[in-house]
């Protein structure tokens, strides 16, 4: 018969692995979350500096021109089911933006070339990119409100014709990235002019 030590030792040994077993699923389904992977991809894999005026901007590149201008872009690029573009192109390591920390890079393409850029902020990282966008653009030409996420968004029509869209006031969800939105001329003129509501997914731009 096995002594009272051994049997508290072994009931003590099953509940361990038990606890472990049960927080490594938990850290596992956790993990697999997309706020939670992608905000810690960031913080251990970010690595890309992006020096991209999109003050002047145009668009209309080619990926090809796009990637030898930029040739530090790690991206992989696939079909829009979003249907901004035909193509999204995304560098997940993205580490800062015109020395502002960022943490995404997507890039649309279409038949007319590049007409979209969305760069997501870190969360934590939101008064920061706020204050360099104000600092560099100005007062925004415009704001809205998005029902969806209860947070405004302001609008900024840039000379070269084109725009910028950021959310003013970061989103609920502690883990929800924020983004900068840009459009080429030729997408505020397909979308009618000074663009106002940018796409439902402008925020998820990566999934």
């Amino acid at each position: 018969m096995a002594s009272a030590p051994a049997v508290r030792f072994v009931s003590l040994l099953a509940l361990a692995i038990g606890l472990a077993l049960l927080l490594h699923s938990a850290f596992n389904a956790l993990y697999k979350n997309d706020l939670v992977y992608w905000n810690t991809a960031h913080i251990f894999n970010a690595r890309t500096h992006l020096d991209l005026d999109l003050t002047e901007f145009r668009g209309g590149h080619t990926m090809e021109q796009i990637k030898k201008q930029f040739p530090d872009l790690d991206w992989y690029c696939k079909v829009d089911e979003n249907k901004i573009g035909d193509l999204i192109c995304v560098d997940e390591h993205i580490k800062s933006w015109n020395g502002t920390p960022a943490m995404m890079a997507s890039f649309w393409f279409s038949q007319a070339g590049l007409t979209h850029i969305a760069m997501q902020v870190p969360r934590w990282k939101h008064t920061q990119m706020k204050n360099y966008l104000f600092a560099v653009l100005g007062k925004p030409h415009a704001r809205d409100h998005r029902e969806i996420t209860q947070a405004d968004i302001v609008v900024w029509q840039l000379k070269s014709g084109g725009a910028i869209v950021f959310n003013i006031d970061p989103e609920p969800n502690p883990l929800q990235w924020s983004t900068v939105f840009w459009y080429s001329p030729e997408a505020v003129k397909k979308n009618g002019g000074i663009i106002r509501r940018p796409p439902a997914s402008m925020g998820n731009s990566a999934t």
